[in-house]
């Protein structure tokens, strides 16, 4: 049985056929990892990465705005009417169906998902025989997924979280050599949905490395060429906003030998020292943080890396030069807010007031550092939000970058759960749902006219974006000081 697994992702370049010249992004991480366990099970695996046009992402977009954002199945129709955007999924198909698969799995995320399900849908309907299976972060939980089986007739299965163990026993399932529940899954079987709660997890030491083999040549040609890593799975904070947590459910990591190993690997077989280690958190298990780092610096790697970080007054100043001596070149900070009190809300389990040391530390060591921001998580106040302009007006000098975001409620939070928010009990378009709060109010937001959604300012890349930022905080914080209305005058969220 041959598998093929498919990632798309969004791009504004004018061909959806070619990579232009030069092309230097990280290879699909999610689909490499899971092509290397399916191989190590003795399944022959392959994997595709399609970029679309900035046309065809256009074509898509229009499509979703003619349509209800919880209509789906109305916009699979109506791509059938655009002559390009059909053109393109017929390309794809024929590029997936080269080896002749009979089990096809889509990693779904965000922007990208609803192309794997114009494409998922047109293979059905030229192949029924065809297995349909997605999984990646976009369904998180399995209620959302039954619905999802529900609308969706032409998808035989979704893994829900970790896939590695529950795709392979799928696939075994279907050669009849397993016949018990699949690890957090739902699967369609005989005209009946079975949903199976119970994650089976895998042990980190005991995954193969990802196998970027079918990416070699377009990724990592270039000296400057970068690879995405997973040294640890899960979160160890609980903040209600996130996801992370309920999605990997327990917070792993890779022995630190097995991340020596790992590095070395990479470079012997694909020539990188360069990497991006996705993980939730880079300082989960600071006392592993350093054995690590101590072993990159002991085994000479000269490696380059960039990761998450939470703010963590443990970690001093020795602490930090040992991780600027590994080769850390930038962290990314979800500081969230400075008020104590929204931090609070959100379960940070951060004192604000480590948060500006912390900070000076990481920029005193060489490192870069972006960190990241939010306005309008619920009962948030406008006092609260002139606390973290005034703060961020007193880092940006010390920040590489910086990204601010309007609140946005994702799925399988634990914040979610509490809201029980309408909006996401259905099939959505859009995963990004944004609500009211006390002081940013969706008719007339005053952040998204300012910011947009999402504002990033790359520091180190535009030097004048610093500027340009100070600028955007002054009008913002104009803007707030200027509102009549307060938190208290509005009836309070029921977080």
């Amino acid at each position: 049985m041959h598998v093929q697994l498919v990632k798309f992702y969004h791009t504004n370049w004018r061909s959806d056929y070619e990579i232009p010249t030069g092309f230097a992004v990280e290879p699909p991480l999610g689909i490499a990892s899971l092509k290397a366990y399916i191989q190590s099970k003795n399944i022959t695996c392959n994997t595709n990465v399609f970029y679309l046009s900035g046309e065809i992402s256009s074509l898509i977009t229009e499509t979703v705005q003619k349509e209800s954002k919880s209509n789906i199945q109305g916009i699979l129709e109506s791509y059938k009417k655009n002559e390009n955007l059909y053109k393109s999924i017929i390309y794809y198909s024929k590029k997936i169906l080269e080896l002749k698969p009979a089990v096809i799995g889509f990693s779904l995320y965000e922007d990208d998902y609803l192309m794997s399900l114009l494409v998922a849908s047109f293979l059905k309907d030229l192949m029924p025989q065809l297995k349909i299976v997605c999984g990646g972060p976009q369904w998180g939980n399995l209620t959302q997924v039954k619905n999802v089986m529900l609308d969706f007739p032409f998808i035989d299965a979704v893994i829900v979280g970790e896939g590695e163990i529950g795709f392979k026993q799928y696939i075994d399932s279907l050669n009849g050599d397993f016949t018990g529940p699949i690890s957090s899954s739902i699967i369609r079987e005989n005209g009946n949905i079975i949903e199976n709660k119970v994650q089976i997890q895998v042990k980190m030491d005991d995954l193969p490395f990802p196998d970027f083999s079918d990416f070699k040549e377009t990724f990592f040609s270039s000296s400057k060429s970068t690879a995405a890593l997973s040294l640890t799975r899960g979160c160890i904070a609980r903040c209600r906003f996130c996801s992370e947590v309920n999605y990997w459910r327990t917070f792993r990591k890779l022995s630190p030998d097995k991340v020596i190993e790992l590095l070395q690997h990479m470079n012997s077989k694909y020539g990188i020292r360069k990497f991006n280690f996705v993980d939730s958190l880079i300082n989960g298990d600071l006392n592993w943080l350093k054995e690590v780092a101590t072993k990159v610096v002991e085994k000479k790697l000269e490696i380059e890396w960039y990761s998450m970080c939470r703010v963590d007054p443990r970690m001093d100043s020795a602490l930090i030069s040992l991780l600027s001596k590994s080769g850390c070149k930038e962290l990314y900070l979800g500081v969230e807010s400075y008020s104590q009190k929204t931090l609070n809300g959100m379960r940070k389990g951060v004192i604000s007031e480590n948060i500006e040391p912390f900070i000076e530390r990481l920029h005193q060591a060489g490192i870069n550092v972006q960190p990241m921001y939010m306005f309008g998580y619920p009962d948030e106040s406008i006092e609260d939000a002139l606390l973290t302009i005034k703060h961020l007006k007193r880092v940006a000098d010390l920040c590489s970058g910086i990204l601010v975001q309007r609140f946005y409620l994702q799925r399988n939070s634990n914040l979610q759960e509490t809201l029980n928010h309408n909006a996401l009990s259905s099939t959505s378009i859009d995963d990004a749902v944004y609500i009211d709060c006390s002081y940013l109010a969706l008719e007339n937001d005053l952040f998204v006219n300012i910011f947009g959604n999402t504002g990033y300012y790359n520091f180190n890349k535009y030097p004048e974006s610093r500027q340009q930022f100070r600028e955007d905080l002054i009008t913002f914080e104009l803007g707030l000081n200027n509102k009549n209305i307060s938190s208290t005058q509005r009836e309070p969220s029921k977080c």
